[in-house]
């Protein structure tokens, strides 16, 4: 900061700057220094003086600045200072570096965009799943229907669109990792269904302005017969998770609290573990996919083992009533969870799977109310925090040290029903 006073100005011009920096000496202490430049000489180069005003430590690291082109008379005298003096200190960085401090994000264009979906988003798990070919939405209507719509039908679809129909009310779907046309839903008459997508798919160009064109209303024909339904869950289905490395492995839970691993090429079930107390919230496996975070109705954090299929370590998360989310960091054994802690305040939490004592760090929100799922890239290292009814996707980086930053967020004015990853190949 710089001042003038008419009453102690100093004789010869000068420019004055205070800074605080850090003492060498002691850590928690904070040195205060002020710094001048002599502008009165004529020749090229100027004098600079230094004085602590608050620590006579020789160990106290000096900041000097470069010279300041406009400088104005001093407010109060500065001694001068030998020149010899040695600097020990080293200045901190005011601005954290980050290759994504900048981060941006904005929607496609209007000629890109889908229109007209009639999405039934107020009881599935999941709200839209996406790959390379195509997006799937929980299609509004009786008997559970799911619409499956291509990429390259953009603008305003028809009226009405061919769906699966699974017969039950659809409550969680996912789309096969490594084929494109293979859909698992899970209903609330506890059956575990497999579809297959036909090649030129359930809804084409054709049918659209066949749709478009026609006087009277629409009728699309629904798909009615699966490949393959399962069935072992003695309650509802909750989630349907494809495993993200093993392929053909199919993961669900369901009211009965239990989780069941499928092989969906032969139609049966592989695996089935322990039991939990409760009704279980999130799944997700981590990257050599022999452990398995599950969160759940009674506030718990549990790792479950897949070869023993059973609990293996299990800690308290959040203490909200509302769902928690979580995910694996990709190679990392870390562990990140979003949720709602006592004050419903929404928070997330990162925890170290080889110690589960106590969380590594944990930090608040916001206050609003939408259960968020969390994103993470691993190539960037950064997360991203999507909550269902909310306006915002918000971003985070998460460094090699475990530190979490806060980046950016994208802003609508329309709130959005669901969130999905597409992944690249």
């Amino acid at each position: 900061s710089s001042s003038s006073s008419s009453s102690s100005a100093a004789s010869s011009a000068s420019s004055y700057s205070s800074y605080s920096v850090k003492a060498k000496s002691s850590p928690s202490s904070a040195a205060r220094f002020a710094v001048a430049h002599d502008t009165s000489s004529s020749s090229s180069s100027d004098n600079t003086y230094v004085t602590d005003n608050n620590n006579n430590d020789d160990d106290a690291p000096i900041l000097v600045p470069e010279k300041h082109p406009s400088a104005v008379a001093a407010s109060i005298p500065i001694e001068p200072v030998e020149k010899t003096i040695s600097r020990t200190g080293v200045v901190p960085k005011v601005v954290r570096s980050s290759k994504y401090r900048h981060i941006h994000a904005k929607p496609v264009m209007k000629s890109l965009q889908y229109d007209n979906l009639k999405v039934q988003g107020s009881l599935s798990n999941s709200i839209v799943r996406v790959n390379s070919s195509f997006f799937s939405v929980p299609w509004t209507g009786t008997g559970g229907l799911l619409a499956v719509i291509p990429h390259t039908m953009t603008g305003r679809l028809p009226t009405s669109v061919p769906c699966f129909e699974i017969g039950s009310q659809l409550l969680d779907f996912d789309i096969h990792p490594f084929r494109d046309n293979i859909i698992a839903t899970g209903g609330e008459d506890a059956h575990v269904k497999i579809w297959k997508v036909p090649s030129e798919g359930l809804i084409s160009k054709q049918s659209s302005s066949s749709s478009s064109s026609s006087k009277g209303p629409a009728t699309a024909k629904n798909i009615t017969q699966c490949e393959i339904d399962m069935i072992g869950h003695t309650r509802k289905l909750v989630t349907v998770d494809f495993h993200p490395s093993a392929e053909n492995i199919l993961l669900t839970s369901g009211g009965d609290s239990v989780i069941k691993a499928w092989d969906v090429e032969a139609g049966k079930e592989v695996k089935s573990y322990a039991p939990l107390p409760d009704l279980i919230w999130s799944l997700s496996v981590n990257y050599s996919g022999d452990l398995i975070a599950a969160t759940g109705k009674d506030k718990m954090l549990r790792i479950l083992d897949s070869k023993s299929k059973s609990v293996v370590s299990e800690v308290a998360s959040h203490t909200g009533a509302k769902g928690t989310k979580v995910t694996w960091l990709g190679n990392k054994d870390k562990i990140f969870t979003v949720g709602f802690n006592k004050s419903s305040e929404r928070e997330y939490t990162l925890w170290d799977s080889r110690s589960m004592a106590a969380p590594m760090s944990t930090t608040t929100i916001d206050q609003l109310s939408g259960i968020m799922s969390p994103f993470y890239d691993e190539d960037t290292g950064v997360i991203f925090l999507a909550g269902r009814g909310d306006g915002s996707i918000k971003m985070f980086e998460i460094e090699d040290d475990n530190s979490i930053h806060y980046l950016t967020e994208y802003s609508s004015s329309n709130p959005q029903m669901g969130v999905a990853r597409a992944w690249q190949r």
